[in-house]
């Protein structure tokens, strides 16, 4: 009831310790954290806003889904903690997460109209130096 490249992995297995969780080619993810995203049914290029997105890895899927395709998207992940967000932060960089947003805030009374221009800005794209 998964996408395809959903795996289930016996707790025999020490995910971090494979080659490839090394070089971040997979990850581990608990099958309800996929199943409340795939659930979204993120279309490419769409804008998606992850409140309490700590640690992120719920962030990094939306991050996929919203770019797949050749409208990319972004996802915005807003947290009440600052060293959380630090995690998620670490979690992008190390996955690709070229097209996520993370700031501070409170989910209550967060305005996604503040982040407008650096919106903007992000979607311009960087120049190869």
């Amino acid at each position: 009831w998964l996408p395809h490249h959903v795996y289930r992995i016996p707790k025999t297995v020490f995910l971090s310790q494979s080659a490839l969780h090394k070089s971040a080619a997979i990850v581990g993810m608990d099958a309800a954290s996929v199943a409340s995203v795939v659930a979204l049914d993120i279309q490419p290029g769409a804008n998606v806003l992850d409140l309490c997105c700590c640690p992120g890895m719920k962030l990094k899927l939306i991050s996929e889904l919203a770019k797949a395709g050749p409208s990319s998207g972004l996802a915005l992940g807003v947290d009440v903690s600052l060293s959380r967000l630090y995690v998620a932060r670490a979690l992008a960089a190390r996955l690709g997460g070229t097209n996520t947003i993370l700031a501070l805030g409170d989910g209550t009374n967060f305005d996604p109209k503040l982040l407008e221009q650096d919106i903007n800005i992000r979607r311009t794209p960087a120049k190869q130096q």
